[in-house]
C-alpha cells in the first residue's frame, strides 16, 4: 500500500461505463440498504454527510460541466437524466443514496476524536478517527456496516501487522490539510505458478 499526493481534479473519475455502473449501484442500494450505507445517527455523522454532499454538488459541475448542471435548486445529471437537490436532504441516508446514484466511488467518512488507548501495542496518538458514515456498494471481502462506529485501529484489526502502521496512519490523517487530496494504491503480488 502506498499513499500519493493527488490533485482535486482526480477525486472523482468518470469513464464510458459510468451509466451502467450507476444503474447497478442503484439496484444494490435498493436491495441491500443497511449493508451498503449507514451513519451513526449523530449530529457529527450528519454534519459529515452534509459537508461531503455540499462539496460534491459544487465539485461535479466544475469538474464535469457537460455532465452535471445546476438547474435552479437541483444538480442535474445529463447522463442519467436525474436530478438531486443542491442542498443535502434532511435524512443523511437519503443524502448518501443521492450521492450513490451520482458518483461511483465508495465513500467512508471519518471523524477525528480524542481517545484513551489502553492497548498493550504501540502507543496511539491521543486523537483517532472513527467511521461515522459510509456508502460502499462494492466492498472487497468485508461487511461495511460492521465497521460503522469503529476507530481505524478496530476497523483494521483483521489486517496483519496493522498495529505497527496504525499510529503512523493516524498521524498522517491528522496532518492532512483542508483541500489536500491523497490516493491510496494497493499492490497485489502473486507467486508464479509452479511448473
Amino acid at each position: 500500500m502506498a499513499l500519493q499526493s493527488s490533485s482535486p481534479g482526480d477525486l472523482i473519475v468518470i469513464d464510458n461505463n459510468y451509466k451502467e455502473r450507476i444503474d447497478i449501484r442503484r439496484q444494490v442500494m435498493t436491495e441491500n440498504p443497511s449493508t451498503v450505507m449507514g451513519t451513526m445517527g449523530t449530529p457529527v455523522s450528519k454534519a459529515a454527510v452534509d459537508e461531503l454532499y455540499a462539496y460534491l454538488v459544487n465539485y461535479l459541475p466544475a469538474r464535469y460541466p457537460s455532465m452535471f448542471l445546476i438547474r435552479g435548486k437541483a444538480l442535474y445529471n445529463t447522463v442519467t437524466e436525474k436530478a438531486i437537490p443542491c442542498s443535502p436532504p434532511e435524512d443523511p441516508i437519503e443524502a448518501l443514496r443521492s450521492l450513490g446514484e451520482t458518483v461511483e466511488d465508495d465513500l467512508f467518512l471519518l471523524q477525528e476524536e480524542a481517545i484513551c488507548s489502553t492497548d498493550d501495542g504501540p502507543a496511539y496518538p491521543e486523537n483517532s478517527h472513527r467511521l461515522v458514515a459510509f456508502l460502499c456498494c462494492f466492498p472487497s471481502g468485508f461487511d461495511p456496516s460492521s465497521k460503522l462506529g469503529l476507530l481505524l485501529k478496530d476497523i483494521h484489526r483483521p489486517v496483519p501487522s496493522y498495529e505497527k502502521i496504525g499510529p503512523s496512519m493516524e498521524r498522517f490523517f491528522k496532518k492532512v490539510a483542508v483541500g489536500q487530496s491523497f490516493r491510496r494504491l494497493n499492490a497485489i503480488t502473486s507467486t508464479p505458478a509452479m511448473q
